[in-house]
């Protein structure tokens, strides 16, 4: 057992970074010799091959934080050289075959597989990379939405927890509106969050400066969770997005439409639009539609796409 902090010493040429396959290997090879408890405590020197000195090129906290880097290091590539991409889902009215809007959601591409939005965010979580990526998803969304020829809404994600100071962090927002020429009034943030806005104030502060530039708000997610009906009449919503657990059996489950039929007074009492989410036959799209919901989304009329083709069912 090793009972003091010491360092294991690995070898590598000029050439040879943490990052590359052959050094990785070396690591999995020293964990390999260790205890999980070990490895949170081993030291790890790079050593310059060759080099008389002996002099350590780099050291890093622990063995079990540099593995766990370079099975990362692929994302932080990813972040630097733009590697991120948008699929486009659309939003449609129910009562007419109209396509009301477009929401971004984020691609990439990793070991020949196109990772989902929910993969891309989990490894952002596990690196600490939360807030770059939430700020270069909402500017590729509106980089690729101006250059895709889609002419409708376009509804792009955020998380308020990753804005500390509005006016600064979304600098770099306003900043891609101006440079592609997306009108303010086509564009509608859609706020994202997975745990409770302990701060509704400072929602609401990010609210105002959006709409200040002209822009629409939604809520995702609403229904389930920590959303209420107070916090729909506070933060004064354009669109709020009904959970896909409320609309999957929304024909014969009586308590999720007693819950869709509440939401829906309350939108009509602030003034904004219901959108059911994850629609994906005839049967919940027309019980939706008799319960009053305006606006759907799901596999039903599109799966996402570069280049989504929408399909009307009957």
């Amino acid at each position: 057992m090793i009972t003091e902090a010491p360092f294991v010493k690995v070898a590598v040429t000029a050439a040879a970074q943490p990052e590359a396959g052959a050094v990785a290997r070396v690591l999995e090879q020293v964990a390999a010799a260790l205890t999980a408890a070990e490895c949170t405590r081993v030291r790890v020197a790079w050593i310059m091959a060759g080099n008389d000195s002996q002099q350590a090129i780099r050291v890093a906290p622990t063995l079990a934080e540099l593995r766990h880097e370079v099975a990362h290091r692929w994302f932080f590539r990813l972040l630097d050289e733009g590697g991120l991409y948008m699929h486009f889902q659309p939003i449609v009215w129910l009562q007419r075959p109209e396509v009301l809007a477009h929401e971004a959601l984020v691609r990439a591409t990793h070991e020949g597989r196109e990772l989902s939005g929910a993969e891309i965010v989990a490894v952002a979580a596990a690196t600490q990379l939360v807030v770059p990526l939430d700020a270069r998803t909402r500017i590729r969304a509106i980089e690729q939405f101006a250059t895709s020829g889609l002419r409708s809404k376009v509804f792009v994600n955020f998380q308020p927890s990753t804005i500390y100071n509005p006016r600064y962090c979304l600098r770099t927002t306003f900043t891609a509106l101006e440079r592609t020429g997306v009108p303010p009034e086509q564009v509608v943030f859609e706020v994202v969050e997975s745990e409770d806005v302990a701060d509704v104030a400072h929602l609401r502060r990010i609210i105002d400066l959006y709409r200040a530039h002209g822009l629409g708000i939604a809520m995702d997610d609403f229904g389930v969770g920590y959303s209420t009906h107070e916090r729909l009449l506070r933060l004064q919503l354009d669109y709020v997005k009904l959970d896909k657990s409320l609309c999957r059996d929304v024909a014969t489950n009586g308590a999720a439409q007693d819950v869709i039929a509440g939401i829906l007074r309350v939108a009509g009492e602030a003034g904004c639009r219901v959108i059911a989410e994850g629609i994906e036959t005839v049967v919940q799209q027309t019980r939706l539609r008799e319960l009053g919901v305006e606006l759907g989304q799901g596999y039903l009329y599109a799966r996402p796409a570069a280049a989504p083709q929408v399909t009307w069912p009957v």
